[in-house]
């Protein structure tokens, strides 16, 4: 790492929160900053889910990365 790479530590909520500053999220993947992404649930609350339990979407959501 040179000293004009940094790390970028974003934490969101829910999944698919970081997806209103993905754009700039990219540009420093691009750039060759390290990007470390954090969410503090799996969405297992989500309401559009309704035909899965908490303990599926749960699941599915870390499955899913």
């Amino acid at each position: 790492m040179t000293d004009s790479e940094k790390t970028i530590f974003a934490c969101f909520a829910h999944p698919d929160d970081e997806l209103g500053c993905i754009g700039t999220l990219s540009k420093h993947a691009e750039k060759g900053d390290r990007v470390v992404l954090s969410f503090t649930t799996s969405g297992e609350m989500a309401s559009f889910f309704e035909s899965m339990s908490f303990s599926e979407i749960k699941k599915t959501r870390e499955e899913q990365g």
